[in-house]
C-alpha cells in the first residue's frame, strides 16, 4: 500500500482526523444520469424552476472541437464574479496568501469506491473527504506539522463531467488539491491531475479574463435578444440558444441557477442611469422555458422594476404561489400575458392578477381595467380595499399653509433662523428613527452599513428604547437643545410642495387646548395639529451632493406666539428608508373643508348657558365663558376640554364656598 494511503487508527480516532460529514450508504439506489451521461448530484428528477433545453439542441458536443469554450472556467466567472451568489473558493482560518490565477483540477477514480452506492453517487463524501485533507495538508505546510492551525476548507465549484470530477479552485489550493493524488477514499484509489487543454498545456486561466469572456459572450446574447423597435427583451426558449448551450449552462440544476442573475447583471451594467434603462426596455418575455417557478429569474424584478410588458406564457406554473415572488413587484405593468400556464384553469387568476398589479390594463391582450382606473391604480382599491380619501386640510386665514411653506424651505437652508423664529423655551423635540418601514419596490437603493449612524443616538424610537432616562435625555425642550440636535442631522432637500405637490401629504385640523405661554388663558387656546409624510435628498455636507433618499413623517402642534405669531409647541419627526408616495394617492377626491362656527346664541340665552355650565363645572362665571366661547358655544365640547384640563386650572378659577353662601 503507497506511503500516502489512508489508514484507520486502529487504537482509537486520529486525533487530526475529524468526523466525516458524509458516510458510506451501504443502501443501493439507482444513479441518476442526464441525457449527456452527466450524472445528475442532489436534483429532483424533474428540473424544478429551471431552464430546459431542447433535445434538438446543437450542443458542445455537435460542435467542431476549434468551437468549443472553456465551460469551467464560464462556470466560475459566474458563480463568483458576476452572479455573485455567495460562491466564495477556499477559506481557511488561518490567512493565506490570493492569487487571480484559478486551475481546474480533475478527481477520477471515486466511482468505484464503496461511497457510489450513496444516494448522490458518493459525490457529497468526496468532497468532504478532499476538504478535510487538504486543510490537513495547507496546515502543514504553514505550521511545520503542528495541529494547532488547521485550515477549514470549502470547495464551492466543481462540476460532474462523466467519471470525473472538475474543481475549480485558486492556485494555492490548487497545489494543496494535487497532493492528494493516489490517496485512497472509501476503499479506492483515487487519481488527481490538473486538467489540461487541447495543446497539452495546463488550464490557468485568470479570473479577470474568464470574467471578461463571460461578459461578452452575454453581451452579445443581449444584444441579439433585444428588439429596438418593440422595444422588447426576448429571453423566451433559453434552452434552445445554441451559444448557450456551448457554454453548458443547462447540464445541471446549477448552472442553470447561475445563469439568470449573471444575465440581469451585465444587462443592469449596460446602463449609467436607470431613467435610460426604463426607457429602452419596456418588455421582457421569458415564454417557453419551461419554467415551474419564477425563483430562478427573480432577479429580473429588481433589475427591470419599471417594466410595462411582461409574457410569461406557455411555462408549468401550476398555480399562483409559482409567481408569488414577484407579487407587487412590476409596479407600473401594463400588460401581462399568460397564457398556456397550467394556473390559467383557476377561475381567481384575473381577479388575484388586478390585486397584485394596480396598474395593469391588459390581461392577454384583453382589456381587463380601463385607461383612468389603471391610470390611479385605482381598481384594486375601490373592490378589494377601503377607498383612500384626500387630506384633509382645515386651515383660518392660512396661518398653517404659510407655516408649512416656510418651514421647509428654512429646514433645508438655515436651522437657526427656524428654531429662533419658531421655537421658544417650551418648545419640544424629538427623532425617532424607523429602520423596518415598508420600501418602495420600484426603487432598488442599497442600503450601507452604519448609514443611519446621524440619526440612531438620538433616536427615541420607544418600541426599541426601553430605558426610562435614555427616553428622557432623547427628548429635546428649549431652543438651544432643539438647534444643537437639528444642526448635527444631515443636510436635506425637501421637493417643492408647488411643483411637487403630488410627494407630500399634509392634513391640518384644529387642536384646543394648546397651553397659553401669557398664562391668561388656563383652559388653554385654539392651535393646529398638522400631520405630514413626505421624503427629502440627503446631501452631502461638503459637495452639497445627493447621497440618500429618505421618506419622513413630522407631526406639529402649533399654538400662538413667538416672533412670528405662530410657534411650534410640539415636534415628533420620524425618518426612514424610502417608501414612495403611492400609498397616499386618493381613490376619491375630497374637497378640503374648512370648520365652520355654529352661529352664536344672543345675550339672553348666553346668559342661561353660562349659569348652567357654572353649575355642572364649579367654576366662575368668567372662565365659564371663555371656555364656551372657545369651543364655539358647544356645550358637550366645552365640558370634555374641561375636565381634561380641570386639575391644572388655579383655585381662583372655582367658586369658592363663602361666595356660594354670600
Amino acid at each position: 500500500m503507497s506511503s500516502r494511503t489512508e489508514t484507520k487508527n486502529r487504537g482509537g480516532r486520529d486525533p487530526h482526523q475529524q468526523p466525516q460529514r458524509s458516510g458510506v450508504n451501504k443502501n443501493r439506489t439507482n444513479l441518476r444520469v442526464d441525457r449527456d451521461g452527466d450524472l445528475v448530484m442532489g436534483a429532483p428528477k424533474a428540473k424544478r424552476g429551471g431552464i430546459s433545453k431542447n433535445k434538438n439542441r446543437g450542443g458542445a458536443r455537435d460542435q467542431p472541437e476549434r468551437m468549443r469554450i472553456d465551460k469551467p472556467g464560464m462556470a466560475a466567472a459566474i458563480a463568483k464574479h458576476i452572479a455573485q451568489n455567495n460562491t466564495q473558493g477556499s477559506r481557511s482560518s488561518t490567512p493565506v496568501s490570493f492569487s487571480t490565477q484559478r486551475k481546474d483540477i480533475k478527481v477520477t477514480g471515486w466511482k468505484k469506491s464503496k461511497a457510489s452506492s450513496n444516494a448522490d453517487g458518493g459525490i457529497s463524501s468526496l468532497i468532504a473527504f478532499l476538504e478535510k485533507r487538504m486543510g490537513i495538508q495547507m496546515s502543514k505546510r504553514v505550521t511545520a506539522g503542528s495541529s494547532t492551525a488547521q485550515h477549514v476548507v470549502k470547495i464551492t465549484d466543481y462540476r460532474v463531467d462523466g467519471d470525473a470530477v472538475v474543481i475549480n479552485l485558486p492556485a494555492a489550493d490548487a497545489s494543496a488539491l494535487l497532493r492528494l493524488n493516489g490517496y485512497q477514499f472509501a476503499a479506492a484509489n483515487i487519481k488527481v491531475e490538473q486538467l489540461r487543454d487541447r495543446s497539452g498545456s495546463p488550464q490557468n486561466k485568470s479570473t479577470s479574463q474568464t470574467t471578461e469572456e463571460l461578459k461578452t459572450i452575454l453581451t452579445n446574447l443581449l444584444t441579439r435578444r433585444y428588439n429596438a423597435e418593440q422595444k422588447l427583451l426576448d429571453l423566451s426558449a433559453l434552452g434552445q440558444d445554441t451559444e448557450l448551450n456551448a457554454l453548458g449552462m443547462f447540464d445541471s440544476p446549477t448552472t442553470q441557477a447561475k445563469l439568470f442573475p449573471a444575465l440581469m447583471k451585465v444587462c443592469d451594467e449596460q446602463f449609467k442611469t436607470a431613467q435610460e434603462k426604463q426607457e429602452t426596455i419596456l418588455g421582457v418575455s421569458i415564454a417557453n422555458n419551461e419554467l415551474t417557478s419564477v425563483q430562478i429569474v427573480a432577479s429580473l424584478a429588481p433589475t427591470l422594476p419599471q417594466l410595462k410588458n411582461l409574457d410569461i406564457s406557455n411555462n408549468k406554473f401550476a398555480n399562483l404561489s409559482a409567481i408569488q415572488a414577484w407579487k407587487h413587484k412590476f409596479r407600473h405593468l401594463d400588460h401581462i400575458v399568460t397564457t398556456g400556464n397550467p394556473f390559467e384553469q383557476m377561475p381567481e387568476h384575473q381577479t388575484e392578477l388586478l390585486k397584485w398589479y394596480p396598474t395593469l390594463r391588459f390581461l392577454n391582450g384583453v382589456q381587463v381595467r380601463s385607461d383612468e382606473e389603471a391610470l390611479h391604480g385605482s381598481k384594486g382599491a375601490k373592490h378589494y380595499g377601503k377607498p383612500i380619501l384626500g387630506p384633509l386640510f382645515q386651515d383660518e386665514n392660512q396661518i398653517a399653509e404659510n407655516f408649512i411653506k416656510t418651514f421647509f424651505q428654512a429646514y433645508d437652508q438655515d436651522r437657526a433662523w427656524l428654531v429662533n423664529n419658531y421655537y421658544d423655551a417650551t418648545s419640544t423635540f424629538s427623532l425617532a428613527v424607523n429602520t423596518h418601514a415598508k420600501r418602495d419596490p420600484s426603487q432598488q437603493e442599497t442600503m450601507q452599513p452604519q448609514e443611519w449612524d446621524q440619526y440612531i443616538k438620538k433616536s427615541r424610537n420607544l418600541k426599541h428604547l426601553n430605558h426610562l432616562q435614555a427616553r428622557i435625555k432623547r427628548s429635546f425642550t428649549g431652543q438651544v437643545d432643539i438647534l444643537n440636535v437639528l444642526t448635527s442631522l444631515p443636510l436635506t432637500q425637501h421637493p417643492n410642495l408647488l411643483t411637487n405637490g403630488s410627494k407630500w401629504s399634509v392634513e391640518c385640523v384644529a387642536q384646543p387646548g394648546v397651553p397659553d405661554p401669557t398664562g391668561q388663558s388656563p383652559t388653554g387656546v385654539g392651535g393646529f395639529l398638522i400631520t405630514i409624510h413626505g421624503e427629502f435628498n440627503e446631501l452631502d455636507r461638503e459637495t452639497k451632493e445627493v447621497q440618500k433618499h429618505r421618506s419622513f413623517d413630522r407631526t406639529f402642534i402649533l399654538g400662538p406666539g413667538g416672533a412670528t405669531g405662530v410657534r411650534v409647541v410640539s415636534d415628533l419627526l420620524t425618518v426612514r428608508a424610502y417608501g414612495g408616495y403611492e400609498a397616499w394617492v386618493p381613490t376619491e377626491p375630497t374637497v378640503p373643508t374648512m370648520p365652520v362656527a355654529p352661529a352664536a346664541p344672543n345675550a339672553a340665552e348666553q346668559d342661561m348657558i353660562i349659569m348652567e355650565f357654572c353649575k355642572a363645572s364649579g367654576m366662575k362665571y368668567e372662565f365659564s365663558k371663555q371656555c364656551l366661547d372657545e369651543n364655539f358655544w358647544n356645550v358637550p365640547q366645552a365640558m370634555e376640554q374641561f375636565l381634561a384640563v380641570k386639575d391644572t386650572l388655579p383655585a381662583g378659577a372655582f367658586i369658592q364656598t363663602e361666595e356660594v353662601i354670600g
